[in-house]
């Protein structure tokens, strides 16, 4: 458990150096589109090779009829975040950037094991 913690931790300190780099890359680039598609290309690489040497490639072949169809968003939501961390980045700076959007974090969470969504 205590693994698990560290692990957590080390996730929430990832996020702001990921989205201040992602916000320079913005900067460089001229576009918070263009970072982003930078961002999850050099993403689905890693998860590419990842999947690879985990020796499992493959989709069960009921997944797309089985899945439900909000299941699949998760990807979207992921650009969307991705995008608008880029660009509050610049506007906020990083503290207010973070706590704000882990204040929606937290209230999302409250609200999902409430209603045990």
């Amino acid at each position: 458990m205590f693994l698990l913690f560290c692990l957590a931790i080390l996730t929430g300190a990832a996020n702001p150096i990921q989205t201040a780099a992602n916000s320079k890359l913005r900067f460089q680039l001229g576009s918070p589109f263009l970072a982003s598609l930078i961002n999850c290309s050099v993403g689905v690489s890693c998860l590419i090779l990842a999947n690879l040497i985990q020796g499992k490639f493959s989709l069960p072949q009921d997944v797309f009829s089985s899945t439900p169809l909000w299941a699949w968003s998760g990807g979207l939501m992921g650009v969307f975040i991705l995008v608008i961390a880029i660009v509050l980045m610049n506007y906020l700076g990083g503290l207010k950037t973070v706590l704000i959007t882990m204040t929606g974090m937290i209230l999302t969470g409250i609200v999902l094991d409430h209603f045990a969504l």
